[in-house]
């Protein structure tokens, strides 16, 4: 009797070996680069208080007078209209 085995594709291993391979590349990038020089930091600059200005303008506000009574359309009857609708 022959029996066959379907192995699946060993992606764990892939991942930790590809990782590694990834690791190890960035450790020597890091140690062949040459450091970069810090920039100095300038206390000259108050950065306490920023204020940021726009020319941008907003549209008028929009009111909606809600006490005015409804104005049906033609055609449509209070019968028409559901029980629970208040005007």
């Amino acid at each position: 009797m022959v029996t066959t085995a379907v192995m699946g594709m060993p992606l764990g291993r892939y991942f930790v070996f590809v990782s590694g391979v990834l690791l190890a590349l960035l450790f020597v990038a890091d140690w062949y680069m040459p450091q970069l020089a810090a920039e100095e930091h300038r206390a000259d600059v108050d950065r306490t208080v920023i204020r940021i200005r726009s020319a941008h303008q907003w549209p008028e506000r929009i009111v909606i007078d809600t006490g005015l009574p409804i104005i049906l359309a033609r055609g449509v009857r209070a019968a028409d209209l559901p029980p629970n609708f208040r005007p």
